[in-house]
């Protein structure tokens, strides 16, 4: 979920994750999502805060480093006037640096379950200790990685094991919102597994004091590990050794489900990839695509609504360039604390609308924010309106983003520096910035959002001032050329699902190539993965359609490889 971000009116979209999403989930990967806001990494702190620590540990760079466009320039000095050249050059490269934040996280991030005597229902928490190297041979110590385990309906018998990706983020949370998993694992006496991708959550290496074994390659290898020792008979589940392997996953998630069973295919005997945009790489994928499909969920819902918010960039520029101005902006959205840029209120209005997208459910849920049905309608019911004066705007586009930030009342203001729960960004960062390189791009012509470009040297030319050990430049290929893409005709037992809202859709797959035992879904209603959550007397009737067809497919892949293990053929 592949979890948004965004370099706010940058005309260039430097890529700090990708995905993330992988928004998907989440961005994942994907988000991508659009995350301005979180221009402090690790930390959540402030701008300022931000571009101090990076003249502080890149001087030599950011002092010699060309300005890439007053927009950038503009960010801080909205802040404070710089009183030195040096830092002032620093600072601009910082302020060009956050612009990369739009396109590395866009997939959405399920929270952390709170509840801990319901989460002991579903699961309990397991350590799995397994080699930090896998590829190489002069490291030999391990990493501990958590995985957690359903068994309450498992009966041995070499039942299915069902096994869940884990994305970019902490498991539980996708644990929590995967809700097909135990419905069909409770038909079929499955064992559910989740497993934590490496780095993430609980599952560190030397503390992530560095990130020099983080790739999807290792962790598609320490799930394939890990289930060979689980069908091993040496873990304390019996019964699994001729136990066929389903693997799940959505966004970021659902393209190592699609990319496990296609690598470990005596492993994995099926997968269900929900909305895995498999293909956003290279030029496989307008990189406006994403900001259009957000735009044509907002016309659907208003026919002013998307209008609307691409006037308001505009009048939020123009009010931040006053310090009555940004008065004015923090007074009107509520703001915790006083507006230094107008920029970072973009930024975090674009996550806004790119998540709710996103996770345009058709019931209410707390999947990033507690949300109510079908939001993006509910936003685009305080922004269908004609002839607003620019400050009815701003008064009407604070009252839809309410709808995303604070739907339940629960926050007194609008902390604008605050992000998600279990959001993992700057590890995300790091892979898209290595190999999960997804373009991103907006025109202004045809979306809601601000205009950005996709340069590529530029993005690498970020990802190396951020990570030392990136070396001399990112991979933009290397996904297509270790995955294929939708270069997947000799895959077998992989389902593709897409949603029809959802804007990660573009970069998935819906073609099998004349390849039957490839199943493509395109499900229309359906945002962000719906169809991985668990059955609601809500959803529309083509997800339920979608989701059962989907489960009988999964049926038909557990029944068949019992067959042949019962009777050799």
């Amino acid at each position: 979920m592949m979890s948004r971000s965004s370099p706010v009116r940058s005309n260039v979209r430097l890529s700090r994750h990708v995905i993330h999403s992988a928004i998907i989930a989440a961005p994942p990967y994907a988000y991508q999502t659009r995350l301005s806001d979180r221009l402090d990494i690790s930390s959540g702190r402030n701008l300022t805060l931000q571009c101090i620590h990076r003249v502080i540990t890149h001087f030599l760079v950011c002092s010699s480093r060309t300005v890439y466009g007053q927009t950038q320039l503009s960010l801080c000095f909205t802040y404070s006037i710089m009183r030195t050249v040096v830092l002032a050059l620093g600072l601009v490269l910082c302020i060009h640096g956050a612009s990369a934040v739009k396109n590395l996280r866009r997939f959405p991030q399920q929270k952390p379950l709170i509840n801990d005597d319901w989460r002991d229902e579903r699961y309990k928490t397991y350590f799995y200790e397994t080699r930090v190297d896998k590829f190489g041979y002069t490291r030999q110590d391990k990493f501990s990685m958590r995985y957690l385990v359903n068994d309450l309906w498992w009966e041995g018998n070499n039942g299915p094991i069902f096994f869940y990706c884990g994305n970019e983020g902490d498991i539980t949370g996708f644990a929590n919102n995967t809700g097909v998993m135990y419905e069909l694992g409770k038909e079929l006496n499955a064992l559910i597994v989740f497993a934590e991708h490496r780095y993430y959550g609980e599952s560190r290496i030397d503390d992530n004091s560095n990130f020099d074994y983080l790739s999807a390659e290792y962790a598609l290898a320490d799930y394939a590990e890990f289930l060979e020792w689980l069908k091993s008979g040496d873990s304390q589940w019996s019964g699994t050794v001729d136990s066929p392997v389903i693997a799940f996953g959505g966004s970021y998630g659902g393209m190592l489900a699609a990319w496990i069973r296609q690598k470990y295919p005596w492993i994995i005997h099926g997968a269900w990839a929900a909305s895995a945009p498999v293909a956003w790489f290279e030029n496989l994928t307008d990189c406006n695509a994403y900001d259009l499909k957000v735009t044509a969920d907002y016309a659907a819902a208003a026919e002013q609504c998307p209008v609307n918010i691409r006037k308001s960039w505009d009048v939020i520029d123009e009010y931040g360039q006053t310090e009555e101005g940004l008065q004015q902006l923090t007074e009107i959205f509520n703001l915790c604390s006083t507006l230094q840029s107008s920029n970072e209120l973009s930024g975090k209005l674009q996550d806004a609308w790119g998540t709710s997208a996103m996770v345009n459910y058709p019931y209410p849920t707390s999947f990033v924010e507690p949300l109510p049905a079908w939001p993006v309608s509910v936003i685009c019911s305080n922004l269908n309106g004609t002839d607003y004066s620019d400050e009815q705007l701003l008064v009407q586009i604070a009252a839809a983003a309410n709808v995303f930030y604070n739907y339940d009342g629960s926050h007194s203001c609008f902390n604008i520096t605050e992000g998600y729960v279990g959001l993992d960004d700057d590890i995300w960062f790091y892979q898209a910035c290595t190999e999960m390189v997804m373009p991103m791009c907006s025109d202004s012509k045809t979306s809601m959002f601000p205009p950005s470009t996709w340069n590529e040297k530029e993005y690498a030319a970020y990802c190396r001032s951020t990570f030392r050990t990136i070396g001399s430049s990112t991979r933009p290929k290397w996904a297509v050329d270790q995955f294929g893409a939708r270069d997947i005709l000799a895959s077998s037992n992989i389902i593709f699902s897409n949603g029809e809202l959802d804007p990660w859709q573009a970069g998935g797959v819906s073609d099998a190539l004349g390849n039957p035992t490839l199943h493509m879904f395109y499900i229309k209603d359906a945002a962000h993965h719906l169809d991985l959550r668990a059955s609601h007397k809500l959803d529309p009737e083509s997800v339920t359609e979608a989701r059962a067809a989907e489960m009988q497919i999964v049926k038909n892949w557990v029944k068949d490889y019992q067959k042949r293990v019962i009777f050799g053929n």
